[in-house]
């Protein structure tokens, strides 16, 4: 999918309020480029993107939301439109709260919290938890088998 679509699917989410005036929440973009030589002698560059969302109180709730449509998924945290596969940074003992909505029934799963969330076409489902586990958790699309986000909690 490209970003003009991912941009378009995240459109389509409604994006609730939470929290209080006190959150902060900064993103910082890595990007970091190896160069590999095949047996042919053929130069091969892969670009990595990393992205990591922070919200920096531990009295605010986290708000992740995830669209899943035919045309792709959409990943918005606290109103910052991201690419699947990004680390999200929540201090310990703070309040996440992820919002799911889409047209494709399929279930979010996070990992070490072993906690779910169904994605229900027509309906928005909430899941809501302290992050109150140390650790780096993944959170996948579990039919899919498709990882949305990483959740780091410290």
């Amino acid at each position: 999918m490209n970003r003009t679509s991912l941009a378009v699917v995240c459109l389509l989410v409604v994006v609730a309020a939470c929290g209080d005036d006190s959150t902060v929440d900064t993103t910082t973009t890595a990007v970091s480029t190896t160069a590999t030589t095949t047996a042919a002698g053929t130069t091969v560059s892969e670009t990595t993107t990393t992205t990591a969302a922070t919200t920096t109180t531990d009295d605010a709730a986290l708000l992740i939301e995830v669209a899943v449509h035919t045309a792709g998924i959409g990943l918005i945290v606290d109103g910052l439109v991201l690419e699947s596969g990004v680390r999200v940074n929540v201090v310990a003992g703070s309040l996440v709260r992820i919002i799911t909505s889409g047209e494709v029934a399929d279930e979010v799963h996070v990992h070490g919290y072993d906690m779910t969330v169904d994605v229900t076409p027509g309906a928005e489902e909430t899941l809501e938890f302290p992050a109150d586990i140390p650790g780096i958790f993944e959170v996948e699309l579990e039919d899919a088998g498709t990882l949305l986000f990483e959740l780091e909690v410290s």
